[in-house]
């Protein structure tokens, strides 16, 4: 049986595909067809949480004639990077000013960092 879930939101479509052989319907105690598909759509969305996608790139603050450091964007701004065909705009979260060897270098950070994993240990 295939079950589709519709988790796009609008974005284009991304496919994956589940093996869920060791789910069958429970007939010796009268699991409804519904209940049946409600099960594989579980295990899909669990799937789908784990396949979840995640972008990232990284980009270089340059100061041009047309934007310059806190003239034209500061800590705290929102401002739109795009690589690749993806637009982001984030909010300047970091601002790391660096003077070395008579050399000024500003490095911005924007939007939330990547999670870590976490080892919470085991329960026993």
């Amino acid at each position: 049986m295939v079950v589709e879930l519709n988790q796009t939101g609008g974005e284009p479509r991304r496919e994956l595909w589940v093996d869920a052989r060791d789910l069958q319907q429970d007939t010796e105690h009268n699991e409804t067809l519904d209940a049946y598909k409600a099960r594989l759509q579980q295990r899909g969305l669990e799937k789908l949480a784990e396949a979840a996608r995640s972008e990232s790139f990284a980009a270089t603050a340059v100061d041009t004639a047309n934007f310059k450091y806190l003239e034209d964007w500061n800590l705290g701004d929102i401002v739109s990077f795009e690589r690749w065909g993806i637009l982001l705009n984030q909010r300047i979260t970091e601002v790391e000013e660096v003077y070395e060897g008579g050399v000024f270098s500003v490095t911005p950070t924007c939007g939330s960092p990547l999670p870590e994993t976490l080892d919470l240990g085991s329960d026993t």
